[in-house]
């Protein structure tokens, strides 16, 4: 019987360790989730801007009057 009981507090132990690894790695999954997501929003926010800088060039120098130079 008290062998039953050591094993079984051994196993305990064992459990609990195993259980916080367990959840460390989660959290770190999920921290790491969460930073992913937001590099991957802010790549995406920088490729709009430099899409929109690109049009709104593309947009003035179609539409202004081009000055030619005679020497």
């Amino acid at each position: 019987m008290k062998t039953l009981k050591e094993r079984s507090s051994k196993d305990e132990t064992t459990f609990q360790a195993e259980m916080k690894i367990l959840q460390r790695m989660l959290a770190h999954d999920d921290k790491l989730k969460e930073f992913m997501t937001t590099k991957e929003n802010e790549r995406l926010d920088y490729k709009a801007e430099e899409a929109e800088k690109r049009a709104k060039m593309s947009e003035l120098s179609t539409h202004s009057p081009k000055i030619v130079l005679f020497t």
